[in-house]
């Protein structure tokens, strides 16, 4: 009788022990996080979140026409992490992944293929642009811009996944928050 109460005592600390360090991964990308930043942050709470880095601020009001504001965090070594954009309303909206230690739980990375990303994830949509491919992933609130340099892809029109050589790499790894 005492061995049943150890166990199910033992199962409920691994299974505390083990979500506990998913939480505090600094690098998992979800749906809803990139390493300690949450969907829907505030842009009062980057101070505390990045109390360790560094954070520099640029106006974006040029950025597209918008009134949204964009940081940019740092490692005190200096080197960037991610890039973020806040909307009017100080909502953390967009993140640029940067730095190649953020990765999901399925490995993928900003210095991932695209074979990766669809061998691990359904593909949303594809939209061409004149300079590249971007392919969104809904189940992971992200989007992957792909540049056409040496692709030898079309500047208009449809592009399937098909059409897309498993070696071309990931440009821009991007959360989309909206």
């Amino acid at each position: 009788m005492t061995k049943r109460p150890f166990l199910i005592t033992a199962m409920a600390v691994a299974t505390l022990l083990y979500s506990c360090g998913k939480d505090n991964d600094p690098f998992l990308i979800t749906k809803t996080h990139v390493g300690q930043l949450k969907e829907h942050a505030q842009e009062s709470s980057l101070d505390s979140l990045y109390s360790n880095d560094s954070i520099v601020k640029e106006d974006a009001k040029t950025f597209y026409g918008t009134n949204n504001t964009q940081y940019k965090i740092y490692e005190k070594g200096g080197k960037a992490l991610l890039e973020l954009t806040v909307d009017t309303s100080k909502t953390v909206v967009n993140v640029n992944i940067l730095d190649d230690r953020f990765q999901t739980e399925k490995k993928l990375s900003k210095s991932s293929t695209f074979k990766e990303i669809k061998d691990h994830y359904t593909i949303s949509s594809i939209s061409n642009t004149m300079n590249n491919v971007v392919v969104f992933v809904d189940d992971l609130n992200a989007y992957f811009t792909i540049s056409k340099d040496g692709l030898n892809l079309p500047m208009s029109g449809d592009i399937e996944a098909k059409d897309i050589p498993d070696t071309a790499k990931i440009k821009y790894f991007m959360m989309g928050w909206q």
